[in-house]
């Protein structure tokens, strides 16, 4: 009994806690999940020639859905920071991937650091400043993914998005299109306002003259 309840307390504590454990050198390090969107992984300086191939990936270790539109991401080393927003309609489930690419060169292979924004201008995360002079298919990235450690491996870029519904484009849509609705309305109670006053007083003429015509009863005690 004693050896399944410990099994027990394992499983439980895996799920409940977000934590996971490394195994390094023959010693297990115990690493803490975050609880929001976090830079992932970065490709700083890929093979060949980096325009256009350099890129970001954001993950979300939450239990929630994440709205990604209007985010910024900001980069810190070079002569020229660079901001890139990420457009509307993107969002990411639990366990979600979103790759962030730009069709020039953004990302410094010296001493960079990239930070996220949200919506609002705050910083949600912010990368450890790392360099890469190496030009291949290794990149900085997060292990295990959400994680704080950070381990320069062959890249893994990822894309798993969710879809917002309704998407932004619909739900411009649907509100124009209430608008129109409530504004005609309107016109028309205007335009029609001495005719339903005249219908509203005729039927409260009828209701008084029917309660006028109905018999009054006495009762004796």
């Amino acid at each position: 009994m004693f050896p399944c309840f410990r099994a027990f307390v394992l499983v439980a504590s895996l799920i409940l806690l977000p934590s996971c454990q490394i195994q390094i050198a023959n010693h297990v390090v115990v690493t803490q999940i975050t609880n929001h969107v976090v830079i992932n992984e970065f490709e700083l300086n890929p093979q060949g020639d980096d325009k256009g191939k350099e890129w970001v990936e954001l993950y979300n270790p939450t239990r929630s859905r994440v709205d990604l539109g209007r985010w910024r991401l900001q980069t810190t080393a070079g002569k020229m920071p660079t901001t890139i927003a990420i457009p509307s309609g993107i969002c990411l489930d639990y366990g979600g991937y979103y790759m962030v690419t730009y069709p020039e060169l953004w990302l410094d292979n010296l001493n960079e650091m990239i930070i996220l924004l949200n919506a609002n201008g705050d910083e949600v995360d912010r990368t450890p400043v790392k360099s890469d002079t190496d030009g291949n298919n290794y990149s900085w990235q997060r292990v295990p993914d959400g994680a704080e450690n950070w381990v320069f491996q062959p890249s893994t870029p990822d894309n798993k998005l969710c879809e917002l519904w309704p998407p932004p484009w619909l739900s411009q849509i649907l509100t124009a299109v209430a608008a129109a609705v409530i504004f005609a309305v309107i016109v028309w109670l205007i335009e029609n306002r001495a005719r339903i006053l005249g219908v509203l007083d005729i039927t409260s003429s009828r209701i008084r003259t029917i309660s006028a015509r109905q018999p009054v009863r006495y009762v004796e005690v």
